[in-house]
């Protein structure tokens, strides 16, 4: 039908019904159809740069990195200092693990436009994750310190920060920066998870099942969360109601890990041996 349509319009309006086409396309999250109506687009007109960009986002999106890259380094020869077109260089080679030249391509987007908050940002993130965690946690506080009143910014590279001390082990610092996330939004992007993990490894248990509990309100199935709750309410904080209660969830929603709950069973702090034993009674378990 849209062949039919197309034939009685000029090129260029052809080639806006395929890109628009596409476009929907892409929003619906069909990539494939997406990319295939841009193509179509650029058959018509060959010159139409959004279709180009949005048939590499396409690509990106389906994991074509290679193609996707051969149409932004082509437009980025017409175009040097154009910064979307290096940010979004820099988002596929990142999508495709190439984190140095990810690093190199937001750094153009730096050079060119030194006040880039998304690329200061990205570029940040990635020395994270190459493990250069002096470089990363500067920029992200040269970062912070020239927006000092974009609140949903300072959220994002305070959670940031906090992750680059958490992959060092450094719980203490990580902890500055996650609770300062925590009092202002605690539902932030699987944060309760990182703070339950960091208070059950520093021992701070109250804060722990408080913590769990939150994790709970959205993941009521995670047997994890449920076990290490009821081993701690079993055997540190001994409060024998509770951990038999989630113990009981747990072993209900599939947890069944032998060797952690042999730790429970043989530990002299459990006053409810019998009761766990009952509910046991009948799991299969895994030795994982």
């Amino acid at each position: 039908m849209l062949t039919s349509c197309a034939g009685g319009l000029s090129s260029r309006e052809s080639a806006r019904v395929y890109y628009n086409l596409g476009n929907a396309y892409f929003d619906l999250g069909k990539n494939s159809d997406a990319s295939s109506a841009y193509l179509k687009a650029l058959e018509f007109d060959d010159k139409l740069k959004v279709a180009s960009f949005n048939l590499a986002r396409s690509y990106i999106e389906t994991e074509k990195y290679s193609d996707a890259l051969r149409i932004l380094d082509e437009m980025i020869q017409e175009d040097r200092v154009n910064t979307i077109l290096h940010a979004a260089k820099g988002y596929c080679l990142y999508r495709y693990g190439d984190l140095d030249k990810a690093a190199s391509s937001y750094l153009d987007v730096i050079e060119i436009s030194p006040a880039d908050q998304n690329a200061l940002f990205n570029y940040a993130l990635i020395m994270s994750e190459l493990k250069e965690y002096s470089s990363a946690v500067e920029h992200f506080a040269d970062l912070k310190r020239t927006n000092p009143d974009d609140e949903l910014l300072l959220k994002k590279i305070d959670f940031a920060v906090g992750k680059v001390y958490y992959l060092q082990d450094n719980y203490s610092e990580a902890l500055v920066y996650f609770e300062s996330v925590f009092d202002k939004d605690s539902d932030y992007e699987g944060l309760p998870v990182y703070l339950f993990d960091i208070y059950k490894k520093e021992k701070y248990y109250e804060k722990m099942i408080k913590t769990g509990k939150k994790i709970l309100e959205s993941d009521p199935d995670n047997n994890e969360v449920l076990f290490d709750m009821s081993r701690v309410l079993l055997l540190e904080i001994e409060d024998r109601e509770q951990g038999i209660e989630y113990f009981r969830k747990a072993v209900d929603k599939g947890y069944n890990n032998r060797e952690k709950i042999d730790e429970i069973l043989d530990s002299r702090n459990l006053s409810a041996k019998d009761e766990i034993e009952k509910i046991l009674k009948n799991v299969t378990f895994s030795d994982d």
